[in-house]
């Protein structure tokens, strides 16, 4: 499973904090991970929106991130339910 690019930077950003302050020298590598992974998330925005709404939703990333957190426990029972969509033919198409 691919976790959204959300959970991704603030799971990375937890596990270096951690590591950080338990063991120095293995956070060196996660430190690596966290640069790495922001660099390549920062690529793939283009230019034209880099502006002062994409500052703005960067400082809201902790808050998203807890909220989506939070979020994965609430779908009790979710992963085992089909949600049926109702498909109405169109008779005019025939």
């Amino acid at each position: 499973m691919m976790l959204p690019r959300i959970m991704l930077i603030g799971l990375t950003c937890i596990v270096t904090l951690f590591w950080t302050i338990f063991n120095f020298y293995h956070s060196v590598k996660w430190w690596g991970i966290l640069i790495i992974l922001g660099l390549a998330l920062a690529l793939a925005i283009p230019p034209n929106f880099w502006n002062r709404k994409l500052l703005k939703a960067i400082w809201q990333i902790p808050v998203l991130f807890v909220l989506m957190f939070l979020n994965f426990f609430r779908m009790k029972g979710a992963y085992g339910k089909f949600v049926h969509t109702d498909h109405k033919e169109n008779k005019a198409e025939n």
